[in-house]
């Protein structure tokens, strides 16, 4: 009984004095700086920005470029000599046909677990290197790419070498079959 003399009283205070209706009917209160209406207003300004003219012409500049292949004198220079001593005949894999398979040399140039990554390497590296040949092999879950068809593992490390020098640090040889070709 003293319990419900001293904490009744307690309780019923705290249960009117918490939640007034009056006082949250201000705050959701709408008034004319709303973010609505903020919105609003600044959209009226920018229209009348995207009706003034602005003429460019005076601020555009011409980027004038030089051909490096007319300035040597010869096509095979647009790759700005990056395989100066190396072999830059076209070994277009797709175009030729493989008389055998033995063991030989490949460069590793990336393992990834994602096709589309793969193929954008192979891509690239097709470009960098002057169509040599470039296969994608799947070893589950990683798929590799790897560059090239080296019977000598010294033609093999002078391509991972120029491979690391373009940009690929993480290429290395390993032993893998390759194709000989006609």
């Amino acid at each position: 009984m003293k319990f419900l003399t001293y904490f009744l009283p307690l309780i019923l205070f705290f249960l009117t004095s918490c939640g007034t209706i009056t006082s949250t009917g201000s705050r959701y209160h709408q008034d004319e700086n709303t973010h609505e209406n903020r919105i609003k207003k600044v959209k009226a300004e920018d229209t009348v920005l995207v009706s003034e003219e602005f003429d460019i012409t005076p601020y555009r500049t011409k980027i004038e470029t030089k051909d490096i292949s007319t300035q040597t004198g010869n096509s095979e220079s647009s790759n700005l000599n990056a395989w100066y001593n190396y072999d830059t005949t076209n070994n277009n894999s797709e175009a030729r046909i493989p008389i055998e398979q033995t063991a030989g040399y490949r460069v590793l140039v990336l393992i990834t677990d994602n096709l589309e990554e793969a193929n954008n390497m192979k891509t690239e590296i097709l470009i960098k290197t002057n169509e040599k040949p470039v296969y994608i092999t799947f070893d589950p879950p990683f798929y590799k790419v790897k560059a090239g068809d080296f019977v000598n593992s010294t033609e093999a490390k002078e391509f991972g070498f120029k491979l690391n020098q373009m940009g690929y640090p993480e290429s290395k040889v390993i032993r893998d079959t390759v194709n000989i070709y006609k």
